[in-house]
Protein backbone atom coordinates (compact mmCIF):
# COMPACT_ATOMS: atom_id res chain seq x y z
CA UNK A 1 0.00 0.00 0.00
CA UNK A 2 1.40 3.53 -0.87
CA UNK A 3 0.30 6.50 0.93
CA UNK A 4 0.69 9.93 -0.33
CA UNK A 5 0.70 13.11 1.91
CA UNK A 6 -2.01 15.48 1.38
CA UNK A 7 -0.65 18.78 2.28
CA UNK A 8 0.81 21.37 0.97
CA UNK A 9 2.18 23.05 3.71
CA UNK A 10 6.63 23.15 3.31
CA UNK A 11 8.84 21.13 4.85
CA UNK A 12 11.55 21.69 7.41
CA UNK A 13 13.99 22.14 4.40
CA UNK A 14 12.01 24.65 2.93
CA UNK A 15 11.28 22.64 0.04
CA UNK A 16 7.36 21.99 -1.25
CA UNK A 17 5.70 18.73 -0.17
CA UNK A 18 6.02 16.44 -2.39
CA UNK A 19 3.33 16.53 -4.95
CA UNK A 20 2.21 19.79 -4.20
CA UNK A 21 1.66 22.04 -7.33
CA UNK A 22 4.60 24.10 -6.15
CA UNK A 23 6.54 20.90 -6.28
CA UNK A 24 5.37 20.04 -9.91
CA UNK A 25 6.54 23.70 -10.83
CA UNK A 26 9.17 23.27 -9.92
CA UNK A 27 10.03 20.33 -11.83
CA UNK A 28 8.51 21.56 -14.86
CA UNK A 29 10.91 24.60 -14.58
CA UNK A 30 14.06 22.10 -14.32
CA UNK A 31 12.65 20.03 -17.26
CA UNK A 32 10.92 16.91 -15.43
CA UNK A 33 8.08 15.00 -15.26
CA UNK A 34 6.75 13.66 -11.85
CA UNK A 35 7.56 10.22 -10.53
CA UNK A 36 5.31 7.65 -12.09
CA UNK A 37 5.23 10.14 -15.35
CA UNK A 38 8.35 8.34 -16.76
CA UNK A 39 10.85 6.02 -15.69
CA UNK A 40 13.54 8.05 -15.58
CA UNK A 41 17.19 6.62 -14.98
CA UNK A 42 18.10 9.33 -12.58
CA UNK A 43 16.08 8.81 -10.01
CA UNK A 44 16.08 4.84 -9.61
CA UNK A 45 16.64 3.18 -6.83
CA UNK A 46 20.22 2.84 -7.71
CA UNK A 47 20.80 5.72 -8.58
CA UNK A 48 19.00 7.31 -6.04
CA UNK A 49 21.17 4.77 -3.34
CA UNK A 50 24.79 6.08 -5.39
CA UNK A 51 23.99 9.72 -5.17
CA UNK A 52 23.15 9.00 -1.07
CA UNK A 53 26.12 7.80 -0.70
CA UNK A 54 28.84 10.21 -2.77
CA UNK A 55 26.72 12.66 -0.83
CA UNK A 56 28.01 11.15 2.51
CA UNK A 57 31.35 10.64 1.05
CA UNK A 58 31.36 14.19 0.00
CA UNK A 59 30.34 15.47 3.32
CA UNK A 60 32.71 13.22 5.34
CA UNK A 61 35.54 15.05 2.69
CA UNK A 62 34.18 18.32 3.58
CA UNK A 63 34.66 17.54 7.26
CA UNK A 64 38.22 16.22 6.98
CA UNK A 65 39.23 19.42 4.92
CA UNK A 66 37.49 21.86 6.97
CA UNK A 67 39.06 20.30 10.28
CA UNK A 68 42.49 20.36 8.27
CA UNK A 69 42.03 24.07 7.21
CA UNK A 70 41.64 24.73 10.89
CA UNK A 71 44.70 23.20 12.50
CA UNK A 72 46.86 24.81 9.00
CA UNK A 73 45.60 28.21 9.81
CA UNK A 74 46.00 27.53 13.62
CA UNK A 75 49.71 26.79 12.72
CA UNK A 76 50.10 29.67 10.17
CA UNK A 77 48.50 32.09 13.13
CA UNK A 78 51.07 31.45 15.37
CA UNK A 79 53.91 31.65 13.07
CA UNK A 80 52.14 34.71 12.25
CA UNK A 81 52.29 35.63 15.80
CA UNK A 82 55.85 34.66 16.34
CA UNK A 83 57.37 36.69 13.43
CA UNK A 84 58.02 33.24 11.12
CA UNK A 85 55.87 34.74 8.50
CA UNK A 86 57.38 37.91 8.05
CA UNK A 87 61.10 35.93 6.60
CA UNK A 88 58.77 34.35 4.13
CA UNK A 89 55.48 36.46 3.63
CA UNK A 90 55.69 40.69 3.33
CA UNK A 91 52.69 42.22 5.39
CA UNK A 92 49.98 42.38 2.60
CA UNK A 93 49.65 45.09 0.50
CA UNK A 94 48.94 45.51 -3.46
CA UNK A 95 47.43 42.04 -3.36
CA UNK A 96 50.76 40.22 -2.42
CA UNK A 97 51.86 38.81 1.08
CA UNK A 98 49.48 37.67 4.04
CA UNK A 99 47.01 39.46 6.36
CA UNK A 100 45.00 37.62 9.74
CA UNK A 101 41.71 38.50 8.89
CA UNK A 102 39.30 37.98 11.95
CA UNK A 103 40.41 37.62 15.22
CA UNK A 104 37.55 35.60 16.54
CA UNK A 105 37.99 33.02 14.00
CA UNK A 106 41.73 33.61 12.68
CA UNK A 107 42.11 32.98 9.07
CA UNK A 108 45.35 33.27 7.31
CA UNK A 109 44.57 34.87 3.62
CA UNK A 110 47.97 34.42 1.78
CA UNK A 111 47.85 36.76 -1.73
Amino acid sequence: MTATLATNKPTALGEPTPGSPEALLLLAKAGMLPAGASDDPRFSSEAMTTCVSRLLEVKQQQELLANELKELNEQLRLAHLRGDLLTLLPAGKAGNGYQITSRRSPLLMIK
